[in-house]
């Protein structure tokens, strides 16, 4: 059996009964436990949200089969999908890949397929909770600045020696490199280009995590301009 990354469900959208027996036996060697639902709408939205795996037969949603899963995996960015269906039209299966649809298969289906589709699924899956779980650590130090050490960090980041931020900000150099040093800790950096990657990594993993968010850190509304550039520039 291969372990899941988390405790999800396999939400399937199927109308086949041996579809539906060749998903669950799949989903059971991953440790997902399946939910079966034969239609597949806008109605369903109260289904999803958690991570999980979404697989959505054609044959459960109808004429608005792309369109529907398209909206779907665009907005419900914690889980997987999975189009499936006959006689699948290209220009379908295009438009829901560039939505985020992570697989596409043309039935009918077979064991090998389903499982090795299951297996990138659940891989992709446990990767985004490892970046969840990234993203939230580097959020959570950035969040225990204070204003006043954020002021230093914009300087930090662009470069400006302790002595000339201390004239910019009015304050003896021996407090600005106290801030530093406390900023410095905060964020678990030894030094500028440490501090520089992990605001850029938190950019970057702010765009795939956390797409509800116009900055990565609501409560630092206040930042500088050069950090707010900073956090909001994909490296």
């Amino acid at each position: 059996m291969i372990e899941s990354p988390l405790k999800v469900e396999l939400l399937l959208f199927e109308t086949d009964p041996n579809s539906v027996l060749l998903w669950t036996r799949v989903a059971a060697n991953h440790a997902l436990r399946t939910t079966v639902v034969a239609h597949f709408g806008q109605e369903n939205a109260r289904l999803l949200g958690s991570p999980g795996v979404t697989v959505v037969d054609k044959s459960a949603a109808g004429s608005n089969f792309s369109a529907l899963v398209s909206q779907a995996s665009r907005e419900d960015g914690r889980r997987e999908y999975v189009a499936t269906g006959e006689r699948l039209v290209l220009t379908e299966v295009v438009s829901m890949m560039h939505h985020g649809v992570a697989y596409a298969l043309e039935k009918p289906l077979d064991p090998p397929r389903v499982a090795g589709v299951m297996d990138y699924v659940v891989k992709q899956l446990r990767q985004r909770a490892e970046q969840v779980a990234e993203y939230e650590e580097l959020k959570g130090q950035l969040s225990e600045l204070t204003q006043r050490e954020i002021d230093v960090l914009h300087h930090v980041l662009a470069g400006t020696s302790n002595r000339e931020a201390a004239k910019i900000l009015g304050v003896s150099i021996r407090t600005v490199e106290s801030r530093r040093a406390k900023l410095y800790r905060k964020l678990g950096a030894q030094s500028i280009v440490e501090v520089i990657r992990k605001v850029d990594r938190l950019a970057a993993l702010s765009k795939d995590v956390d797409k509800s968010q116009e900055t990565p850190v609501p409560n630092l509304a206040n930042l500088s301009p050069h950090l707010h550039a900073k956090m909001s520039t994909v490296a």
